[in-house]
């Protein structure tokens, strides 16, 4: 019998594989927004592409410190649950519903990254705090300045399409 590292290491996934379906999203999603915060914030303020080639490789080592914190309950859930398959259409269905909802949380929070930095030239930060201390008054502003219900709708339309392949 062969050992995960050595299945992971030899080709096969197996189990692991939605581990590491989710890490490449998680990975992808940040790769973007760091390509697509360059070409509309970082050429105007004089980030050339030099730069641009310094700064992706030491995003996804900030992103690849991040993911095992990120990945922590599912790896917990796959150590923990018997088999490689979810058992039943309950096992399944709440598979599938976990796999939608973070997918749908990679490209939701990807958007609102942005838009934090096109506000804020920042990108999470401090500001992000104030947020979560005074969550009514700035969920309220937040609701009237951006097309929030049309962005949610497209993350999800994303995600469920990500999902689906």
């Amino acid at each position: 019998m062969r050992t995960p590292a050595a299945q992971v290491l030899g080709g096969g996934l197996g189990r692991y594989r939605p581990l590491f379906c989710a890490g490449l999203i998680y990975l992808t999603t940040s790769l973007l927004l760091r390509v697509v915060l360059w070409a509309v914030f970082g050429q105007d303020s004089g980030v050339g592409p030099l730069q641009l080639a310094a700064i992706l490789p030491l995003g996804i080592l900030n992103d690849l410190a991040v993911l095992p914190a990120l990945l922590f309950p599912l790896t917990l859930a796959l150590i923990i649950l018997p088999g490689r398959h979810p058992v039943g259409p309950l096992g399944r269905g709440l598979a599938h519903g976990a796999a939608l909802l973070f997918i749908f949380g990679c490209i939701y929070l990807t958007m609102v990254q942005y838009f934090f930095f096109a506000e804020f030239d920042s990108r999470f930060n401090l500001v992000a705090v104030d947020y979560l201390i005074y969550p009514h008054e700035v969920f309220i502003n937040i609701w009237e300045s951006y097309h929030v219900l049309w962005f949610l709708l497209a993350a999800g339309v994303l995600a469920l399409l990500l999902h689906l392949l």
